[in-house]
């Protein structure tokens, strides 16, 4: 029986490496919107995006649009905060059992933004 060299070897071992790895590398991508994001632990919004995160709970940052003074922010018609405009404001921590969440600016005619909290799985 011929002995395999390392250079032969490495093929099949980066083959089969690959084939373990793979669907477990797209299963992290199956279900998410076109043009969604997903995140572990913390997620950035913005107006207008969609986001998902895999950690319960799951911090939120979210970049207010740019303009003078500052815009009051809701997650589900309820009152966060107040926040400077231009600036990336922390909102805290949201759970999986109240999601999905829809944050609005109050005065602001731009989308919301989607949030989902998945959690672990």
């Amino acid at each position: 029986m011929k002995k395999l060299s390392w250079s032969t070897k490495a093929p099949r071992r980066a083959i089969a490496l690959g084939l373990l790895l793979g669907p477990v590398l797209l299963a992290g991508c199956a279900g998410q919107p076109s043009g969604g994001g997903s995140d572990f632990d913390q997620v950035n919004l913005a107006p207008g995006k969609t986001a998902f995160c895999y950690s319960d709970p799951c911090a939120v940052m979210f970049a207010m649009p740019p303009g003078k003074g500052s815009y009051t922010v809701r997650a589900n018609n309820q009152v966060l905060g107040t926040y400077p405009a231009g600036q990336v404001a922390n909102l805290g921590n949201f759970f999986r059992e109240n999601s999905p969440f829809t944050f609005t600016i109050d005065g602001l005619d731009a989308k919301p933004a989607i949030f989902y909290v998945q959690g672990n799985f």
